[in-house]
């Protein structure tokens, strides 16, 4: 009794040291969590995580670009952001997400498209010690989710500091949708811009060879006029527009109206302005090919079926329009198509790859000159008129 009495009194008069306790500043229990006040200490075992971490600090928009809320639910296809509004440059989302251990808890969404294609960039930016991702799919993707073997066009990266940033080419008037999550970490505010070039007024911006703003100068080198300013832009010597002046030194006039003609056979020339080059009338076809070359037809009636009786209106009747004995699908003369005309493939020998019979025309004389074939191909091209 004497020893506890003397204990008692030694350590009331401050002499002995007090006995071991528990530190304010140390984890007592197994749970991962700090059960002291002192901020910004790790107390238990695990070296990878902070429990009395103080919360993440905002992040805002630069305010560049229209800014949208993350505006919750929006965690599936059904309830995504929808960007809508004047978005000549881009947009900019704010938001806060939810992270995992090590897998996506919260997933916020947003839907848009472009007017015009362009490259688009997206930028992930986030302020928690946390693994930020950041995606962009094809909006037919989800249906209601990505299906394996569907890939992003912009996916994540690695790291829990720093931006996400990443660049997709992407076409005109097609859904697209950003997926932002957080892999692990303290849940953290973040802000997604997507942003893309716009087209600069003044300039060309295509390989088209056409001019794309109303300037009044030539974008390209085609050596064309692309604008209505009636001036010439190149130096070729020639009139771009249809002003009716000549606007070079030349002393002739460079757009003057093209005088269409009767075709002139031999010139080379498309006199008649029908796009096509010597060919004949039928007049000429009667007169310079049927009736010197094709005597055997010349008669009242031929096995075939085609005859001309010596008349031009006869020779025209049973010529255009009629189908052919030897092949019965096709048409003597197909006005428009010397491809689809009998007679062609007659006269250039060529009857058997339409399923016809019989040896090239004429069978007298041999076959008609090049002048010839190539004079009574334009005319069925051109039309086949009786004249």
């Amino acid at each position: 009794m004497r020893l506890l009495n003397l204990l008692l009194i030694l350590l009331l008069a401050g002499i002995l040291p007090a006995l071991p306790g528990c530190p304010s500043d140390d984890d007592d229990d197994s749970a991962v969590d700090d059960d002291d006040t002192t901020v910004g200490d790790d107390d238990d075992d695990d070296d990878d995580d902070d429990d009395d971490s103080t919360p993440a600090g905002p992040i805002t928009c630069d305010g560049t670009l229209p800014v949208f809320d993350e505006a919750e639910p929006n965690d599936s296809i059904d309830t995504v952001l929808n960007m809508t509004g004047d978005l000549p440059d881009g947009f900019c989302i704010e938001g806060t997400v939810v992270c995992g251990a090590n897998g996506y808890d919260d997933l916020d969404h947003a839907q848009f498209a472009i007017s015009e294609a362009r490259e688009v960039t997206v930028t992930l930016a986030w302020t928690g010690e946390s693994d930020g991702d950041s995606y962009l799919w094809l909006g037919s993707d989800f249906d209601p989710e990505p299906e394996e073997g569907d890939e992003p066009l912009i996916s994540w990266e690695e790291g829990y500091t720093g931006l996400e940033t990443g660049t997709a080419n992407l076409e005109a008037g097609t859904a697209y949708v950003s997926r932002v999550g957080c892999w692990d970490g303290q849940e953290t505010p973040y802000t997604l811009t997507v942003s893309w070039d716009t087209i600069a007024p003044g300039d060309d911006d295509d390989s088209a060879g056409d001019d794309d703003d109303s300037a009044g100068d030539d974008d390209d080198s085609v050596g064309d006029d692309d604008d209505s300013a009636g001036d010439d832009d190149d130096s070729v010597g020639d009139d771009d527009d249809s002003a009716g002046d000549d606007d070079d030194s030349a002393g002739d006039d460079d757009d003057s109206a093209v005088s269409c003609t009767s075709e002139v056979l031999g010139n080379s020339v498309d006199d008649d302005c029908d796009g096509e080059v010597d060919e004949y009338t039928f007049s000429e076809v009667f007169s310079l090919v049927l009736t010197p070359n094709c005597s055997c037809h010349s008669g009242g009636s031929h096995s075939t079926g085609w005859f001309f009786n010596a008349s031009q209106v006869t020779a025209y009747a049973n010529l255009v329009g009629p189908n052919a004995f030897e092949a019965s699908s096709m048409a003597r003369v197909s006005p428009g198509s010397s491809v689809a005309s009998y007679l062609m493939h007659k006269l250039d020998g060529t009857q058997g790859s339409v399923g016809g019979s019989g040896g090239q025309m004429p069978l007298s004389g041999g076959p008609l000159t090049a002048a010839q074939i190539e004079g009574i191909r334009g005319w069925i091209n051109s039309g086949a008129a009786d004249d």
